[in-house]
């Protein structure tokens, strides 16, 4: 479908050089498609155009007033992306912010709860295993993301920086010998100290 093709701009080889008219092209035609589009559509569209730094406010604005709507569907990989690429475009929206930063401290305290339970004998919680999907790279890009959108969010840094402290005591051997998951983590520990600067609201 067109909406799902002009999703992919980024991933494309014809794109592999960065080409500011044809991404205004791309925006436009996005635009008319928005309401079309489903969760992966719009958070790889939000990452193609963060991916090389095309800063498109009308687009952003309309990704932003279609995310709420889509929002219930959308996993950890689609908010991360969403989330990064805004964050990296220095735009913001305190909208979806909230609605991320509900999202994220109702699954990872679901299994804080749910690890407490497990050590005193009890059983998960439902619907905990879909926090596995926050992993390291997930956790990473939205830390640093919220880092710059909304800096002062204490409860979505509180769930974030436990989840990840418990899946790095826990990496399995494969994440022992990854470079980019060692970079992930490193990149964690920089967002504690990270010091923003104000986005700007679309």
């Amino acid at each position: 479908m067109l909406h799902t093709r002009l999703s992919y701009p980024a991933f494309h080889p014809l794109y592999a050089q960065y080409n500011s008219p044809l991404f205004s092209a791309l925006s436009a035609a996005c635009l008319k498609s928005l309401h079309r589009f489903n969760p992966q559509d719009l958070a790889n569209t939000a990452w193609s155009f963060g991916a090389v730094a095309h800063r498109d406010r009308t687009l952003f604005g309309g990704i932003v007033r279609v995310a709420p709507r889509l929002f219930p569907r959308m996993g950890p990989q689609e908010v991360s992306q969403l989330a990064w690429a805004m964050a990296t475009l220095n735009f913001t929206s305190e909208r979806l912010c909230t609605l991320i930063s509900n999202m994220v401290v109702e699954q990872l305290g679901a299994q804080t709860a749910s690890a407490v339970a497990v050590n005193e004998g009890g059983s998960p919680a439902s619907g905990s295993g879909s926090v596995a999907a926050w992993n390291i790279q997930t956790t990473s890009k939205l830390a640093w993301a919220f880092s710059v959108m909304r800096p002062n969010d204490s409860q979505l840094f509180k769930a974030v920086f436990s989840h990840a402290d418990r899946v790095i005591k826990a990496p399995t051997p494969s994440e022992n010998d990854d470079v980019r998951y060692r970079r992930q983590v490193r990149a964690l520990g920089t967002v504690r100290r990270f010091s923003p600067a104000a986005a700007d609201f679309v």
